[in-house]
């Protein structure tokens, strides 16, 4: 099966209007451009796998997604992420194909660029 999961969700993330109105399309995959417009967010799939059970292979998929949200002040930080947070549990009602659970966030300053990031983990669930 190919997944269709990475453009589905850079679609869903670029046409919600809470977190566009703050990032305005700067979603990047694995890592910020060399001198990026702030805020931005990066996304990338750490893991993945089929789900099985006693019977076989169920038709879902099961993928672990890592965002990293960077802004120039904590609390805009902490509005985008709060926005990210809210447009995947949107998407998670909004369609039958994909279900995202919210997994664990970390804060962290990055002093030398003059930015915060907030790293989030999410178990995104694809139907096959």
């Amino acid at each position: 099966m190919v997944s269709e999961l990475p453009r589905a969700l850079v679609r869903h993330l670029e046409n919600n209007h809470g977190l566009s109105a703050l990032l305005v399309s700067r979603i990047y995959p694995l890592e910020l451009p060399q001198e990026p417009v702030l805020p931005a967010m990066t996304y990338q799939q750490v893991s993945g796998q089929g789900q099985a059970d006693h019977t076989g292979e169920t038709g879902y998929h099961l993928y672990r997604y890592q965002f990293d949200v960077f802004a120039p002040t904590y609390l805009a930080l902490v509005d985008i992420a709060n926005a990210l947070k809210l447009a995947l549990q949107q998407w998670h009602y909004a369609n039958n194909r994909y279900a995202s659970f919210y997994e664990n966030e970390q804060d962290f300053s990055e002093p030398e660029q003059n930015r915060y990031r907030r790293t989030l983990d999410y178990m995104i669930e694809e139907e096959a």
